[in-house]
């Protein structure tokens, strides 16, 4: 009897002491951006372009950290920020759940909102550049290709109407052959 009695105080007093961790929990639907990418997985867990398991690894990467550091506002450095975030993915869903530990039910709450807002901001900013990029690479080839039809042009002037070398010029089988002389 004294045995459990001591026990039982002795729980009572251990939970006494430990403090509270919230968790609070936030569920992201991952789509396609819409940007094709050029290295689909072919090992993904689910049918689409879309790999969780390392979108679920850039929850916690230092871009995103830093990003729901300075939307929650606080001066707890990156590491340990980065230690109360878990990100889990169900099996064959496109649904990451991203899971905050904190002392305060509030506090909780707000860092799995900034660590999901953080993640799609993040992710929306790399679909940004590589449009960016992919557009100013159609540009530059546009250029080119432009610089190509002038020269072409302006070789077709110098060449006499009819002649096999004005055919073979306006030919798309030979056309790279039109250059001015």
């Amino acid at each position: 009897m004294l045995a459990t009695t001591i026990g039982i105080l002795a729980a009572l007093w251990y939970t006494s002491t430990q403090p509270k961790i919230y968790t609070s929990t936030t569920q992201v639907l991952v789509t396609p951006t819409g940007v094709d990418d050029d290295a689909v997985s072919a090992y993904s867990r689910t049918r689409t372009e879309i790999n969780l398991d390392t979108e679920a690894q850039l929850v916690r990467s230092t871009a995103v950290v830093a990003l729901a550091a300075e939307m929650l506002g606080t001066d707890v450095g990156p590491d340990e920020l980065a230690d109360s975030v878990r990100v889990s993915v169900p099996p064959n869903t496109e649904v990451m759940s991203i899971q905050f530990d904190a002392d305060s039910a509030t506090a909780a709450h707000d860092g799995a909102d900034a660590f999901a807002t953080a993640y799609l901001a993040n992710r929306a900013q790399a679909a940004s550049d590589q449009v960016t990029a992919r557009r100013d690479s159609r540009r530059a080839q546009a250029r080119v290709l432009t610089v190509s039809l002038q020269e072409a042009t302006a070789s077709l002037g110098t060449l006499a109407p009819g002649s096999a070398e004005r055919r073979a010029c306006v030919s798309p089988a030979t056309r790279t052959s039109c250059r001015p002389r």
